[in-house]
């Protein structure tokens, strides 16, 4: 006659098979290293979309990966676009601190003034 088991002991049998831990856990994708370049976060999204095609990735966790990869492309971008202006920003304060340590101009007005009266007395430019 078969032998009666409590629901207790077919739980311990069934968890008594050893099961390798890489079967449990699928080793994590390897993350960009330059994520504060636009370029990083473009690979990163590229490798997002290789592991969904490849079903190593679930589509919805892809897609929200996915998602916050591209907002964090766009900061980055800005960031990039910040870092632009402010370095614009110092070379116009360098110019003009060369510009004001120049001689001044000259008076262009003053000038054409005594052209047109050389012109009216001699009748040739000088």
């Amino acid at each position: 006659m078969p032998e009666l088991m409590s629901a207790s002991e077919k739980i311990m049998s069934l968890q008594a098979t050893p099961t390798p831990k890489s079967a449990l856990m699928p080793r994590p994708p390897r993350i960009s290293r330059n994520l504060d370049e636009v370029s990083g976060w473009l690979a990163e999204l590229a490798s997002l979309y290789r592991a969904a095609r490849r079903n190593q990735l679930d589509t919805q966790d892809a897609s929200r990966l996915g998602y916050l990869c591209g907002v964090a492309a766009k900061l980055a971008r800005d960031l990039e676009e910040l870092r632009q202006l402010e370095k614009m920003g110092k070379d116009f304060a360098e110019l003009q601190q060369r510009q004001q340590q120049l001689p001044q101009q000259f008076d262009y007005a003053a000038i054409e003034t005594s052209i047109e009266s050389s012109i009216t007395q001699n009748g040739s430019p000088p």
